[in-house]
């Protein structure tokens, strides 16, 4: 797709070439003091007709943002919209009507509340008289930033390149700007304003639509750092996650997958909870093969991210492993119970998650422990979700702390049980993950282990399909 887009940079008017006015938010134009008449002497309702600024339509946006409607929306980076002037604007309060008089947006901290009717009320810093709202730091070189005027029913893009956020943004965080159709005497650039007398103040007849202000959030994008590929081992990848919307809200989180590049069914075990996943997040994670990983993420408002890590040098042979058979239970079987074996289970500490489809099972208990566990009690299960298919576990030595709690390799570890409430032919997963409870497993020495996820599965039925083909 073509884009002609208007780039909301900010630069003073003063000494650009006049073709890139046309392109860039600028300091508002006006013909040089002092003045003959105080600016105060303009502010009572000028004899002519005065301007009002009319009203816009949103006529097409660009990009990845999900929250894409005025009065309020958000821009991921690369972002962009058009607004078109509904052509309602009245100019005839034109000092000098042989310029081409128009309108466009000023830029605001807040919703604005002065609607003129002159510049000098609007820009007057006294907060009962002008609009304390009015963007000023940096300050504008003639007191107020606006768009490229255009003509009375033009367009005007808004875009997220990252320029406003470095111009206006607090240290280069997020930034929320508000913006308001205002008229303007001349929409030649530098498009600005004009004295209706000689010597007296420019902008005599002003006008803020302030019912018509809008508010645009601009996002930074996603971006990862701090990455590691051997988080001490080679089977475990780390990385700090920021920008996007959590950045902007800090109690958003992301949205993480991680599987390896052209392969998704091989995916990463993520260590961090979901829940966590706020701007700056550290995420850790276990490969269970040796590969490059992309790394997937979404923001609340859809902003994207693809990052690839390599993870070629991972050998999985020492990884600790948890493994789920795939199995098959008739229809409303009562406490249908599926083992957890485990391989390289020699840990200090750890902890997990098991997730499954709750229309499908509901979960009963734990059963079937190895005695490795005992005692095993309501401290170390978390089952306060697992009518939503959650389920988190917690595993040490109560009684001696401590101590290396060690399986031999393909034990049962536990079993897990549950009552059938699927219907006939319905399967579902049953994962290991970090939701509800974050994924942490430890050696003897304190060091963390990277996991493998053997994913298993239940389907319900009477008998192994392989068999029910062979009688038919």
């Amino acid at each position: 797709m073509k884009r002609f887009l208007i780039p909301l940079c900010v630069c003073i008017a003063i000494g650009i070439p006049s073709i890139l006015l046309a392109q860039i938010p600028q300091s508002i134009s006006v013909p040089p003091g002092p003045y003959k008449y105080p600016p105060h002497q303009v502010n009572a309702t000028p004899d002519m007709m005065c301007n009002f600024a009319g009203t816009y339509s949103l006529v097409e946006f660009i990009g990845e943002s999900n929250d894409t409607t005025l009065p309020q929306i958000f821009l991921c980076a690369g972002d962009s919209f058009r607004i078109r002037h509904n052509g309602d604007a009245v100019l005839l309060g034109d000092p000098i009507p042989g310029t081409q008089a128009g309108v466009a947006y000023a830029f605001y901290t807040c919703p604005p509340t002065i609607m003129g009717d002159n510049l000098q009320t609007i820009l007057d810093p006294d907060p009962l008289i002008g609009d304390s709202c009015i963007l000023d730091m940096p300050p504008a070189a003639n007191g107020l930033y606006i768009t490229s005027g255009v003509a009375n029913g033009g367009d005007t893009w808004f875009f997220n390149n990252g320029g406003l956020i470095s111009t206006f943004g607090d240290n280069n965080k997020p930034l929320t700007l508000f913006f308001a159709p205002i008229t303007v005497d001349e929409i030649t650039p530098p498009s600005g304003y004009e004295s209706a007398v000689v010597g007296a103040p420019p902008g005599p007849c002003v006008n803020v639509n302030t019912n018509a202000a809008f508010e645009v959030v601009y996002l930074n994008p996603i971006t990862q750092e701090g990455v590691n590929t051997n988080f001490g081992d080679d089977c475990l990848g780390k990385f700090t996650i920021r920008g996007g919307y959590p950045e902007y809200d800090n109690t958003a989180v992301y949205t993480l997958t991680i599987t390896e590049t052209g392969n998704p069914s091989v995916p990463a075990v993520i260590h961090i909870q979901p829940s966590q996943l706020f701007h700056q997040a550290t995420v850790i994670f276990s490969v269970p093969k040796p590969g490059n990983y992309t790394i997937t993420v979404e923001d609340g408002k859809s902003c994207p991210a693809t990052f690839t890590m390599d993870m070629t040098a991972c050998q999985p042979a020492e990884n600790l492993t948890l493994s789920f058979p795939d199995t098959i239970a008739p229809p409303n079987t009562i406490n249908f119970c599926v083992p957890l074996t485990v391989e390289n289970f020699d840990i200090i500490s750890g902890s997990f998650s098991i997730n499954w489809d709750p229309s499908i099972l509901q979960y009963t208990s734990i059963e079937n422990l190895n005695p490795v566990l005992d005692p095993f009690t309501g401290s170390t299960l978390n089952a306060a979700n697992s009518a939503l298919g959650q389920l988190g576990l917690i595993l040490y030595d109560l009684d001696v702390l401590g101590n290396v709690l060690s399986v031999a390799d393909g034990e049962t570890l536990f079993s897990v049980c549950f009552d059938v409430v699927g219907p006939l032919g319905q399967c579902t997963g049953l994962n290991i993950s970090s939701n509800p409870t974050g994924v942490n497993l430890e050696d003897g020495m304190g060091n963390l282990l990277a996991l493998t996820a053997d994913t298993g599965s239940v389907c319900v039925q009477f008998l192994p399909v392989d068999f029910q083909i062979a009688i038919i």
